[in-house]
C-alpha cells in the first residue's frame, strides 16, 4: 500500500527510540510544513550529524540516499499544493446552493423556532403528528426531545394517534407535519385536537398551509420545484430545523 513520505516521517518522529533519526524526521517534517526542499547541508548542520549519517538513515528506510528524500519531499509538496489550489477553485454546484437558500428559509422564521422551543419546555406533555413522508425523519426529531428531558410522544401508525388525542390535556403540545398529498387524515386529528389544546404548532409545506388556521406558531418548509430531489430536499431542510430546536432546548 502506498504511503506518502509525510506519513512515513511522521512515523518514524514518533515511534524510533533513536534521537538522531527522530531530529532528521522533524527537520523535513518541518520542511514539507514551511514549503520549501531540504537539503543534506543543512539538515546536517541542524541535527548536528554528518552527511554520511543521513544517507544511511535513508537506506534504513528504503531509500537510495538523501537525495531521494529531498525529491519524494518536493514532489509530494507540489501535489498537495495543486490539490489545495482546486479545492480553493471549486465552485459551489447549483443544488449546493439551492440547499443553501432553503435552509435559510428556515433561518428567517426565527422568531417561530423561539416558539417551538418556549412551548417545548413550558407545556406538559408534546404529541407528534407527521404525514408518512416524514414519518422516519419525525420520529429521530422525537426521540432527541425525549434526550432533552421532554415528554415527547410519537407512533408512525395512523390507528395509534387517536389515543394521543384522546389522552392530551389542555397544557399539552400538540405539533403537525403535514407534506404530501395524502395529509386529510392528518387535518382530521388537527381539528379534533383544537378542541382538547391551543398549543398547536404547525410544520409544514406553503401548499398545505391552508389547511391549518389556529395555532400558536406555524412553520413553513420552502417547496422545491424539481420532483427528483424534492423529497430529499425537504428531509434536509426538515432536519436542519430539527438540529435547531435540539440546540436551543
Amino acid at each position: 500500500m502506498f504511503q506518502s513520505i509525510k506519513e512515513k516521517l511522521t512515523v518514524i518522529y514518533n515511534n524510533n527510540e533513536s534521537n538522531t533519526h527522530k531530529l532528521i524526521a522533524k527537520y523535513l517534517l518541518d520542511c514539507l510544513e514551511e514549503n520549501k526542499t531540504p537539503t543534506s547541508k543543512e539538515c546536517s548542520e541542524v541535527c548536528f550529524i554528518s552527511e554520511s549519517a543521513l544517507t544511511s538513515f535513508s537506506k534504513k528506510y528504503g531509500y537510495n540516499g538523501f537525495r531521494e528524500i529531498a525529491i519524494r519531499i518536493k514532489v509530494e509538496r507540489e501535489y498537495y499544493k495543486d490539490f489545495e489550489k482546486q479545492k480553493l477553485s471549486a465552485k459551489p454546484s447549483t443544488l449546493f446552493n439551492q440547499v443553501v437558500q432553503n435552509i435559510k428559509q428556515i433561518d428567517v422564521q426565527e422568531d417561530e423556532i423561539s416558539l417551538l422551543v418556549s412551548l417545548l419546555k413550558e407545556c406538559g406533555r408534546t404529541f407528534l403528528f407527521s404525514s408518512y413522508e416524514q414519518n422516519f425523519n419525525v420520529e429521530i426529531f422525537a426521540s432527541q426531545l425525549q434526550y432533552k428531558g421532554i415528554d415527547s410522544n410519537f407512533n408512525s401508525q395512523r390507528k395509534m394517534n387517536p389515543i394521543w388525542i384522546d389522552y392530551c390535556k389542555e397544557d399539552d403540545l400538540c405539533i403537525f407535519f403535514a407534506f404530501g398529498l395524502d395529509n386529510q387524515y392528518l387535518v382530521n386529528y388537527y381539528n379534533l385536537v383544537k378542541n382538547k389544546t391551543k398549543n398547536i404548532v404547525i410544520v409544514t409545506s406553503s401548499s398545505q398551509s391552508h389547511k391549518f388556521q389556529e395555532f400558536k406558531a406555524e412553520i413553513l418548509i420552502y417547496e422545491h420545484n424539481r420532483e427528483d430531489i424534492y423529497l430529499s430536499m425537504r428531509s434536509v431542510v426538515l432536519n436542519y430545523l430539527f438540529t435547531k430546536v435540539i440546540i436551543k432546548l
